[in-house]
Formats: C-alpha cells, sequence, structure tokens
C-alpha cells in the first residue's frame, strides 16, 4: 500500500489479520472463604482508564495494572544486507523483545514491517507487512533473509521516505500513537534532493516517535536529531545480554512515552 508515484519497488505485504486482542482474567476475592476464584476471560478492552491511584488489594493478593488505554502503531525497519550471523540473530531477536515489551503494557499495538538493502545495487525495500498483529510480524521477522548489500554504506534513509509515504499503518491522531524503529549496522547513504535533517524533520512533523537501533553514525544521528528522536546503540555482534537490555530500554521508552502522551521519546 505505497504511494503509487513512489518508484521503489515492494512486493504484496501480508494483508493483517485482525489483531488478536489480548485476554486477561478478571480476579475475584471471596471474603467470606479468604480465597481466589477465576472469572471468564475478558478482553483488554474492558480497560478504559487507569487509575488515578495505586490499586489496593488484600494481603497476599497480587493485582496486575490495566494496560495503556492506546492503540500504539509500531514500524520495524530492518537492515537486511548480508551481515553477520549474530548480528542477524539479534536483530530478530531484540525485534520479538520490543514488540512483546509493548505488547505487555498497551491495549492494542498494529505493526508495519520493512526491509531494506543497498538501492545502489538494485535492492530495492520491501514491505512484508501492513497493519498486522505483534504475532504476524514476528513470523515475518523470523523469516528474513540477511543477503545483499553492496559497499559498507547502505539505503537507510530512503527506507525511511517509503515508510513515511506509505499509508495503512499509522494510528488515527486522537486515538493512537505512531512509533518507527530503525534498526540497522552501517551508516546511511544520501537521498537526491533531500538532507538527512529534513528528513528527520518530516518525523517529527508527522508525530511520530522515532528510535535508531544501531551504531551510531554521523548521517544517522543528524537525522535522529533532526526528529527529536533517541538513539539506542547495538552493536554489530550483539550477544543475549546486549539485545535484552537494547530491547528493554526501548520498549520501556515506547509504552512511558505513549502512556504520557508525549511527542518525543521518553528516556527512562
Amino acid at each position: 500500500m505505497f504511494n503509487e508515484t513512489s518508484d521503489l519497488q515492494w512486493r504484496e505485504p501480508s494483508s493483517g489479520r485482525k489483531p488478536s486482542e489480548t485476554r486477561g482474567t478478571q480476579l475475584v476475592v471471596d471474603p467470606n472463604q479468604g480465597e481466589r476464584t477465576m472469572t471468564e476471560p475478558v478482553t483488554t478492552q474492558s480497560v478504559v482508564s487507569v487509575p488515578s491511584k495505586p490499586v489496593v488489594a488484600p494481603r497476599g493478593i497480587t493485582v496486575v495494572a490495566p494496560k495503556i488505554p492506546a492503540q500504539v502503531h509500531v514500524a520495524i525497519l530492518i537492515d537486511a544486507t548480508g551481515s553477520s550471523g549474530p548480528f542477524a540473530q539479534g536483530i530478530c531477536r531484540t525485534s520479538e523483545m520490543i514488540l512483546r515489551g509493548v505488547e505487555a503494557k498497551a491495549a492494542k499495538v498494529v505493526c508495519l514491517v520493512q526491509i531494506h538493502r543497498d538501492e545502489d545495487y538494485g535492492q530495492m525495500p520491501c514491505t512484508l507487512l501492513i497493519a498486522g498483529s505483534v504475532a504476524e510480524a514476528l513470523d515475518e521477522i523470523s523469516r528474513i533473509s540477511f543477503e545483499g548489500g553492496g559497499d559498507a554504506d547502505e539505503t537507510h534513509a530512503a527506507a525511511v521516505l517509503l515508510a513515511l509515504n506509505s499509508v495503512g499503518w499509522m494510528a488515527n491522531a486522537r486515538t493512537g500513537h505512531d512509533v518507527m524503529v530503525l534498526m540497522t549496522s552501517s551508516e546511511s547513504k544520501p537521498v537526491a534532493g533531500i538532507s538527512f535533517s529534513e528528513i528527520g524533520k518530516r518525523i517529527q512533523q508527522q508525530g511520530i516517535l522515532f528510535y535508531h537501533v544501531g551504531e551510531p553514525t554521523t548521517n544517522l544521528k543528524a537525522m535522529t536529531d533532526a526528529a527529536k528522536g533517541m538513539t539506542i546503540p547495538l552493536s554489530n555482534n550483539p550477544d543475549a545480554g546486549e539485545c535484552a537490555r537494547v530491547a528493554a530500554k526501548c520498549a520501556a521508552s515506547i509504552t512511558a512515552s505513549v502512556s504520557r502522551g508525549a511527542t518525543v521519546p521518553v528516556t527512562v
């Protein structure tokens, strides 16, 4: 579902089935027996507000706080060039933990998954999923083939522009929040006719919370700074611990930003 005037090529993405709703269970305490019983499962749609004061539970019983009553639309843009095995595995692992982390806190998560390599070598960006569920996004990410590329730098900025011009994944400004996570392993090549700062300003003007996950570079820093976004360093040879730390930081910032209605990523 791209802007048809774009000369970028793409393959038919997954249509995105209706995102499954996370289900929970109501906890009931019998004052006479002091026992806990479970009622029928309820959907997160029954949560309409976040209590302004902590919920006081009977002693020995843990009350799970309701989810943030918001829709979070997350675009995951992945550098799928032929890189080291640890980086490819790390990107998939980190993406999953970020999406799982946001899904655990937000009432609804809608995903776009897009991969890119190097347009200078005929490797055009490809959108794998539009407006899909977290489960669908993780399925697409698990099947990515990390290959191609050419010289050291890749066309990351062009991929960001493609996502900005895509339709169907962004939220209604009154009911949802848009997030873009760019995952890279190298510097970005420029895009003819537009600077990195100008691309960043477009991201910020569209109200998108922007995160760059990868090695900080000059061009990508300029874009991220102009977007008032956040850079979260991830090495090209990450172990499981590094992936977990990066994902936790990103997911925590996304959920904190959404819960506060922030227009720029919140540091937590």
